[in-house]
């Protein structure tokens, strides 16, 4: 399948998207977060279509990375099919063949003591949103969508949501929903340091442009992940990056974008500045440094203390 009209893709299959189907190279916003974070070098060998060699790769998912597809399966009402393996992990041969074989397939391994926990977490996402504003989002909608689109630099941008309900195809003040299951904590505190980590606030920013431009009549678009925890008791939240955290990803998102094009037209990818950076500390370092100074000057005190009574001691005698 080949993309080549800007628009809403309802059934691209999984792998197709990650090949990329767009008739020329196009940006994700994954490709993007790594032109943003590390290069245009490091953007274009992730890119599967300029690095040839990395698509003859075969995906090699963590357990991790499995357990979180299923869910989504399991969530969204679509996606791979999951296969069970019938072993408590993956270090005989017969389960390392069934997994292998899965993958082959398109499928998704999950291991027997782990699909007990998929489906307690499935339904710990739908129950743990009742109270919420996304209450009934799931109800009606399309999931694993992919909407391509051009940008005002020229390029092909294309994204997968998670979920459109549909209501948002109707344009308007439309909502978007993107699952995320994590192995680490869910609490807000926790999981925004995460999300800037991951870039979801350049994924937020990208998605949102391109529904824009392919949705009628939108006049806003809200970007919301849903986040669950892998362990029990399956905690749930909401997020939205908004205000300044929005405004600056839109500019890194208007600069990857013309980055990406002035290397696609010039054919030059690069790297790293070679020029000497010079490091000054963040206020977190900077604030740890003082409270380890201060930690020392305590101690020091304490041991200087008893010379001090000695040296006046022995000034007496």
């Amino acid at each position: 399948m080949q993309i080549s009209e800007p628009g809403l893709y309802p059934d691209v299959p999984e792998a197709d998207y990650h090949a990329d189907p767009v008739v020329t190279p196009s940006l994700s916003s994954s490709i993007l977060k790594t032109l943003v974070s590390r290069s245009p070098r490091h953007a274009w060998y992730d890119h599967p279509r300029l690095n040839t060699a990395i698509a003859d790769e075969p995906e090699k998912p963590s357990r991790a990375m499995n357990i979180g597809t299923a869910a989504h399966k399991l969530i969204l009402g679509r996606g791979r099919d999951i296969v069970e393996i019938a072993a408590d992990d993956f270090r005989s041969k017969a389960a390392q063949q069934a997994r292998d074989a899965a993958l082959a397939a398109g499928h998704v391994p999950v291991l027997a003591t782990d699909m007990a926990s998929v489906k307690q977490l499935a339904e710990a996402a739908r129950e743990g949103i009742d109270g919420t504003e996304l209450a009934g989002v799931f109800d009606e909608g399309l999931a694993e969508v992919t909407a391509v689109c051009r940008d005002p630099f020229g390029n092909w941008r294309r994204i997968r949501v998670d979920w459109l309900p549909a209501a948002s195809m109707r344009g308007g003040h439309i909502l978007a929903v993107d699952v995320k299951t994590t192995g680490s904590s869910a609490a807000p505190e926790d999981w925004q340091r995460t999300a800037f980590d991951m870039g979801y606030d350049i994924q937020a920013a990208f998605y949102s442009q391109v529904l824009t431009a392919v949705l009628p009549d939108v006049r806003s678009v809200t970007f919301k992940f849903l986040t669950i925890e892998q362990a029990p008791p399956f905690g749930v939240s909401v997020h939205e990056f908004s205000g300044q955290a929005h405004f600056e990803a839109v500019e890194l998102v208007e600069l990857g974008s013309r980055m990406w094009a002035t290397c696609m037209q010039r054919g030059v990818w690069p790297g790293y500045t070679t020029e000497t950076t010079h490091m000054d500390p963040p206020k977190w370092r900077t604030e740890r440094a003082e409270i380890r100074k201060l930690a020392m000057f305590r101690r020091l005190e304490a041991w200087q203390a008893p010379l001090e009574v000695d040296a006046k001691r022995q000034a007496a005698e």
